[in-house]
């Protein structure tokens, strides 16, 4: 895991250096729709986005750099009494290098569910959907994507009465289609 991250670390320097392309990825305010994001186009890709909502007590980033053909549609949404939000994205990336970085935190710190997923994806190719739902008593990541490269996603939460940890690591050509639901 260490190496993985010194690399990608490496390639999002190199990355960065070069892109010449920012924009941000929808966010929660006040429990109402947010908007969404649509990128379409051959070149060099920034996308950052930070969603953080002490409310709901959890923290969502994104980071991607992008040097190649891309497709992208990602959409935030809250239902009205803003008890439930979900982020869905799509990223289609026939061919290049892409650097995607997902983090999701939901801090007890503030009344949150102690649950931390990490998804990092270094590949030349990849095309998948990925949502992310939280609600007061469940919190779900389903993903489904088909890649050439290396696919990371690590989930824990520990407390006093629970321990839950899991990772998948592949490297290579794959295709995914996991589910996470943490109650």
């Amino acid at each position: 895991m260490k190496s993985a991250i010194a690399l990608l670390l490496v390639l999002i320097m190199s990355v960065a250096a070069l892109a010449t392309i920012a924009l941000a990825s929808p966010t929660f305010q006040d429990g109402f729709v947010t908007g969404y994001l649509n990128v379409s186009g051959d070149g060099q890709t920034e996308i950052v986005s930070t969603n953080l909502d002490r409310w709901k007590g959890f923290t969502n980033t994104e980071v991607l750099y992008g040097k190649g053909s891309i497709d992208y549609f990602a959409t935030g949404h809250s239902n009205q009494s803003g008890n439930v939000s979900q982020i869905d994205r799509k990223i289609e990336f026939p061919k290049g290098l892409l650097v995607n970085v997902q983090h999701f935190d939901s801090s007890r710190v503030f009344k949150g569910t102690g649950l931390d997923i990490s998804n990092i994806n270094v590949v030349s190719s990849y095309s998948g959907y990925d949502s992310l739902i939280v609600t007061p008593n469940c919190t779900t990541f389903d993903v489904k994507s088909e890649f050439n490269g290396i696919w990371d996603l690590e989930a824990f939460r520990k407390d006093i009465y629970q321990n839950i940890d899991t990772k998948t690591m592949l490297d290579g050509k794959f295709e995914v289609d996991k589910e996470l639901i943490f109650t």
